[in-house]
This record gives structure tokens, C-alpha cells and sequence, in this order.
């Protein structure tokens, strides 16, 4: 039995809601009965389908390269999130990491209690989530995208590049939004800035876009190529 929709009497086309099925009952974790209640939780990957018969399970990270998934860890589920600017949710089921490996589409995970294809059915949809602070510690020179969720997006004519950026430069930036969430895509993130003379704008997280990141300043500076802003600069 899976995640089903259409319970107490409405249909499916009508007001659909989600029943956690009763192999996963026994996962259920309060995190208000613990000291992760006031970590902040992060999405780090999303469940796929079953693999094979004996409960295997893809999981779409967000890092196939990840360091934190190790065998015989406590990994933390919840439900995944239906935009990138919604609300990331505490966990609310705990499994034991069995197995990892990975195949050439990803990663597939094995955990303990969950030996059949109908009970990793139920993972499908569901969030892998960590706390902020189970991140491995980076070098000097490193961080982490989530960290620049806030900044202040800059963009600059064109012409300029790194090496003729200066700070004169910068005071006719034009201001592009605040960095409000970022999108996994195929070929990298998306960096979703709001504002209210734009909307939203989306900037692929690379050249020739993204010009230089100061994390110190929470400042992205963005090259204003033709179709990023509307009216350009």
C-alpha cells in the first residue's frame, strides 16, 4: 500500500490529500522530542522509484558525490517540497542507511526494515533532508549555495568582465533582487533572485552570467546579457 489520494470519501478529482501507508508507520520521527527541532533542514535529494525486488531505492541527490551518506546512519525523510521558494519542512521518518551505491543513472540506497519492492514504493516523492549543520566543514576559499540564499543580486553591463571589475563598477549595478531559492537543473543550478521592478529573474549559475559571488558582502554580481532583465541596463 502506497502514499494514496481519495480517503474519506473524496474522489480523486475532487480535494486530494496524502495518507502516509502503513510501512512506514513505524519510521515516524518527532523532531520536537529532540535537539534537531531547531536546526534548519535542508532538502538534499528527492526519492524515484523501487529498484529491482529486494527494496533498493533511487534517490535523485542533488550531489551524487555527496560525503554524507555513509552505511549504518540515521537518514532523515519528509515531504518534499512542491516549488523551490516553499517552505522546507522538518523531517518526520527516520530510516538506517544499509546499502549505497551507484549505477549510471545515480544513486540507489538500501535501509533496513525495507526488504520489498511495495514497502520502497513508499519512498517515492519523499525528501532526503540534513540539518545545515551535518555538512562536511570546506576550505577557506569554499562554500555552499545555500549559504547565499539573501544576497543581493548586481548586474553589470556586459563589457565587463572579472578582471575590469572594480568598485566604481559596481555603484551603477543595477540591483536585480534578493537571491530567494535555488533550482537543480541538468546542467547545474539556477539562481532565483526576486524583485520588485523584475519579477523573477533566473540566472544559470555559471559564465557568461554569474561574474564573481562575495559571500562576505552577500553580493552575486551578474553580467546583464540581453534577456536577463527586461529594459536591460
Amino acid at each position: 500500500m502506497g502514499l494514496v489520494s481519495g480517503v474519506n470519501g473524496v474522489s480523486p478529482q475532487g480535494k486530494k490529500e496524502l495518507v502516509q501507508s502503513s510501512s512506514l508507520s513505524r519510521f515516524t520521527f518527532d523532531v520536537n522530542q529532540t535537539p534537531l527541532s531547531e536546526d534548519k533542514w535542508v532538502v538534499c535529494g528527492r526519492f524515484g522509484k523501487p529498484h529491482g525486488v529486494r527494496g533498493e531505492v533511487r534517490l535523485w541527490g542533488y550531489n551524487n558525490h555527496t560525503e554524507l551518506l555513509k552505511e549504518g546512519m540515521s537518514l532523515y525523510l519528509g515531504k518534499h517540497p512542491k516549488h523551490p521558494k516553499s517552505p522546507v519542512h522538518p523531517a518526520s521518518h527516520r530510516l538506517t542507511l544499509t546499502k549505497v551505491r551507484s549505477d549510471s543513472k545515480g544513486l540507489l540506497l538500501g535501509f533496513e526494515g525495507i526488504n520489498q519492492r511495495e514497502q520502497a514504493q513508499d519512498l517515492n516523492h519523499m525528501a532526503w533532508l540534513s540539518t545545515r549543520n551535518e555538512f562536511p566543514a570546506l576550505a577557506e576559499d569554499e562554500f555552499y549555495l545555500l549559504d547565499l540564499i539573501g544576497a543581493q543580486g548586481l548586474a553589470v553591463d556586459p563589457k565587463y568582465d572579472q578582471d575590469t571589475l572594480s568598485p566604481e563598477v559596481l555603484k551603477s549595478a543595477r540591483p536585480v533582487g534578493r537571491l530567494t531559492s535555488l533550482l537543480e537543473a541538468g546542467a547545474g543550478e539556477i539562481l532565483i533572485f526576486e524583485s520588485q521592478e523584475f519579477g523573477e529573474v533566473m540566472v544559470p549559475n555559471q559564465e557568461p552570467f554569474v561574474l564573481s559571488i562575495d559571500l562576505e558582502q552577500k553580493q552575486v554580481i551578474l553580467r546583464a546579457i540581453r534577456g536577463l532583465l527586461e529594459g536591460g541596463i
